[in-house]
């Protein structure tokens, strides 16, 4: 299990004896609370995580509960600051990772139905061709020669679709590193009559 903001605030409310921590980064949506919210709360600014503020709300039994823990959080702030960062962070690079690993299915999906529904029924094609222009070339038909330009064309097509196949996998633009060419070099493969505008 990862440790997350919740795991920070729950340590923290154990350490410092309190009722209840929570530990919010508005803007974010992580929020991360341990214990019970009745009694006096305590709003204490730890800094920055992602760009974003990052409150600790400290709930306490009473005033005098207060000031016994108040030195112990001014000590922490820092730690807890940068501990907050952390698990931020770390919650970004596993969003991160699974969109990678989606993103990698649905290229595997994308492969196996052009390989299954499109490339290996034109190879089979290819195939038969070879077999019946055999065939007409032994019978000494005249036909023959058709038949091989037919094949050539099926073979040309068969190769666009490789190329076509490789370039949605992986753009020649993306890969040169321009974004923006590859996205443009994406809308073009888009059928007729959707319309594409890249920004």
């Amino acid at each position: 299990d990862r440790y997350g903001v919740a795991d920070i605030a729950d340590g923290l409310r154990r350490s410092l004896g309190a009722s209840a921590v929570e530990i919010a980064i508005p803007g974010t949506g992580e929020r991360g609370f341990a214990g019970s919210q009745a009694g006096q709360t305590h709003t204490v600014p730890l800094g920055t995580a992602a760009e974003s503020p990052v409150d600790l709300v400290v709930t306490v039994d009473g005033p005098e509960a207060w000031e016994v823990i108040a030195p112990g959080i001014e000590q922490t702030t820092g730690l807890v600051a940068a501990a907050v960062q952390l698990a931020v962070v770390n919650e970004e690079v596993r969003a991160t990772r699974a969109r990678t690993l989606e993103v990698r299915r649905e290229e595997r999906r994308l492969l196996h139905r052009e390989l299954h529904d499109s490339l290996a029924p034109s190879l089979a094609g290819i195939a038969f061709g070879l077999s019946a222009a055999d065939t007409l070339l032994a019978a000494g038909d005249p036909r023959w020669p058709q038949a091989l330009r037919e094949l050539r064309a099926e073979t040309a097509a068969c190769t666009e679709d490789v190329r076509r196949l490789a370039r949605a996998l992986l753009p020649t633009a993306l890969d040169q590193g321009d974004l923006d060419a590859a996205l443009a070099e994406l809308a073009a493969t888009v059928p007729t009559g959707i319309r594409v505008e890249t920004t």
